[in-house]
């Protein structure tokens, strides 16, 4: 409960802290005597991650909301609010090397004056960054990892980005869509899975591999489980026919159960029609 007092303090702060920038009549001898006042990228990266702790905190989760709850609250003291460290996240091998680097390069952007120059945009760039150490090592939101993942890019003006990083696969999650009714993937995306799998069997046995097949609501839920389990079988023979180990390998059906996008039932929904593969 500490944690989110400190949210409703941090939120309060900005607008008082944010007003006292636009006039502050104080005396020398006051403004001396008082607290550092936050540069205008602290204030923007405060409420920023007031507003990424309220979102964590309405996912229930109370960990993450609380320490970015405490960042917020820091940054309206003007006390040094650096990204995120990679080594403090548990997250997957294959990812780390690539998020050691992005944050080394925006250590480096930031300090090079662009944040005073731009920043809001500095404030969002940061955030993304923060948001895809801790989607990353959730590692089950696919589309959360690649909307922080690529914006964070988009704000380094860095977006075309390889999709292998040096030393084993940066992706550590993959989201594959299919036609109604339909168990086999198209020809482009069964490439895909080949050149990952090939990537992966290259690192030997250090790497585990979850299968989540789904179905949208166009039928029954006892056909769309079926459905879901065959979709995920299927991408498992892709894998595994490309050179993965079968032990290294789970997958499990969740039928219509875990929709993308929520739909009334007997809806057709292209973005529920998939399987989601996850590497550790």
């Amino acid at each position: 409960m500490a944690k989110f007092f400190k949210l409703v303090a941090a939120g309060a702060a900005i607008a008082l802290l944010a007003c006292q920038s636009d006039s502050d009549d104080r005396s020398a001898s006051q403004q001396a005597a008082a607290p550092a006042m936050p540069s205008a990228f602290e204030l923007a990266l405060a409420k920023a991650y007031v507003d990424i702790a309220e979102a964590e905190k309405e996912r229930y989760d109370w960990v993450d909301a609380g320490r970015f709850a405490d960042k917020a609250e820091a940054a309206t003291r003007a006390v040094p609010t650096p990204p995120e460290r990679v080594e403090d996240w548990n997250v997957p091998d294959f990812t780390r090397g690539e998020l050691q680097s992005a944050r080394e390069k925006l250590m480096a952007k930031l300090q090079s004056g662009y944040a005073d120059a731009n920043p809001e945009t500095a404030a969002q760039l940061q955030l993304y960054f923060d948001c895809w150490v801790e989607e990353q090592e959730e590692a089950w939101e696919t589309d959360a990892i690649a909307r922080c993942r690529n914006g964070f890019y988009r704000l380094m003006g860095e977006e075309d980005q390889p999709v292998v990083a040096q030393g084993g696969p940066m992706t550590t999650s993959y989201l594959l869509h299919f036609d109604w009714d339909a168990i086999r993937l198209p020809e482009e995306a069964r490439a895909e899975m080949q050149e990952m799998a090939a990537q992966l069997a290259a690192l030997g046995t250090s790497y585990r591999v979850t299968i989540n097949g789904h179905a949208d609501r166009s039928g029954t839920s006892e056909y769309n489980m079926k459905l879901s389990a065959d979709r995920a079988a299927f991408v498992e023979s892709v894998l595994i026919q490309a050179g993965l180990q079968p032990d290294h390998v789970d997958y499990f059906a969740f039928g219509e159960s875990d929709p993308a996008e929520p739909t009334a039932d007997g809806v057709r929904s292209f973005a529920n029609r998939r399987v989601e593969i996850f590497i550790e």
